[in-house]
């Protein structure tokens, strides 16, 4: 029994729907393969995005983004840097992860205080939105 699933093809969700999910991939389509692409989308109730900026006041001195727990973090460097961007551990250097001025990177994790950025130029950084 088919479900017209097309590969790419996005497929919203509900929560509690798991089990219904979960029986029709299990389902064969009409040639008899059991291959689904399934794309999951979770929505954040409003309380759970928080979002802030952080700079480096003198490079080549690494700065933690903070001390607050999440369970992803998207850093982006901020539209107004002239130099590049350096994400990386405590021990962050020029040659590691670069951001330009408006580039972005998501980060799953458990503590945002893992993540520490350097900077090209002094007073430069980030914005970031943690997602708890």
């Amino acid at each position: 029994m088919g479900f017209g699933f097309v590969s790419g093809e996005l497929m919203t969700v509900q929560q509690g729907t798991y089990s219904n999910l979960k029986s029709m991939v299990q389902q064969p389509n009409a040639y008899g393969s059991f291959k689904a692409d399934v794309q999951v989308q979770r929505s954040f109730p409003s309380d759970s995005l928080f979002g802030s900026q952080t700079h480096v006041p003198n490079p080549g001195t690494a700065v933690a983004l903070g001390t607050e727990h999440c369970d992803a973090v998207v850093v982006k460097a901020l539209t107004g840097n002239t130099g590049l961007i350096y994400v990386g551990d405590s021990g962050v250097k020029a040659s590691q992860f670069e951001l330009n001025a408006k580039e972005a990177v998501t980060l799953g994790l458990g503590f945002i205080g893992s993540i520490w950025i350097d900077a090209a130029n002094a007073n430069e950084g980030v914005c970031y939105l943690r997602i708890i």
